[in-house]
């Protein structure tokens, strides 16, 4: 319930739909889902190839290969869950796929970050109008640390770093409500009596239910890791000066975006600990 509209809607059911009529997890069993994690990092690189060119349609052509490995990550996913027979979106937390396909995909996202970082170099002089214009008699009175400061913001490596301690932050941050979440209201606890079992469904259902839940879910699906990947990539995808658009994408992570994504975790933490004691006091009891 929290993920990307693109990958809720279409990149997921896609991979379960291929899974069905290929019979991947059943049939493919020489193709693992570590071998699938692997396969969408070279996809990944290829992209971000497509993407360091100044050449529209070649950046086009790299933002189709990076949602190329975001089916493919979806499909890892699929096949390991149905091969371990796990219902659900749950992940296998610990395992060794786990964490093969966390790395496989800090990769991708690393290949993404570089591909800007070299197209931002080659084009350094591509964005020369985009602050607003000094006035002549307002020029002599600047200080140099202000020019200093002004070509700093400009700095692809200082513009990459911030994109990069962005994602982070979010993955982080989303990462762990969706696991929380899960724990809480994904879980079929059977150490409780029967009748108290029926009350303890009841009480995840109710949360499920409120409205408050819906609208967390619903700012998740809009700011979360994938979700901020998704933006970059329609950014590079449009015409139009992507140095400027890069530029803003990173004025906006200054403050912006951390302020609502501030709030949003604010608000997140404080629904969970509600909710888990309105659910667990069951179990704990």
């Amino acid at each position: 319930m929290m993920l990307d509209h693109p990958n809720h809607y279409i990149l997921s059911p896609l991979a379960s739909l291929v899974d069905y009529l290929l019979g991947i997890s059943r049939s493919w069993t020489w193709l693992t889902p570590n071998a699938i994690s692997v396969s969408h990092v070279i996809i990944a690189i290829i992209g971000a190839r497509c993407i360091t060119r100044s050449s529209l349609f070649s950046r086009q052509v790299g933002v189709v290969l990076f949602q190329v490995r975001a089916w493919m990550d979806d499909l890892d996913g699929h096949v390991a869950r149905t091969r371990l027979n796990i219902k659900g979106e749950k992940s296998d937390v610990g395992s060794i796929g786990f964490f093969v396909d966390g790395i496989c995909d800090a990769l991708g996202c690393i290949a993404l970050i570089v591909a800007l970082f070299v197209f931002l170099r080659r084009n350094a002089n591509d964005c020369a109008n985009y602050e607003r214009p000094v006035r002549a008699p307002l020029l002599p009175s600047l200080p140099h640390s202000a020019v200093a400061s002004n070509s700093y913001w400009k700095s692809p490596l200082y513009n990459m770093l911030i994109v990069s301690l962005h994602f982070s932050l979010i993955s982080i941050a989303w990462n762990r409500y969706i696991s929380l979440y899960q724990d809480l209201l994904e879980i079929d606890n059977k150490n409780i009596p029967p009748i108290d079992r029926e009350d303890f469904y009841d009480r995840q259902t109710v949360v499920y239910r409120s409205s408050a839940f819906w609208a967390i879910t619903l700012a998740w699906k809009m700011f979360n890791f994938h979700a901020m990947m998704d933006y970059m990539l329609l950014a590079i995808f449009l015409p139009g000066n992507l140095r400027c658009r890069i530029q803003e994408y990173v004025r906006l992570t200054w403050w912006q975006i951390p302020a609502i994504l501030s709030v949003l975790t604010f608000i997140s933490e404080l629904h969970y600990i509600n909710a888990y004691a309105y659910v667990k006091i069951l179990t704990i009891n």
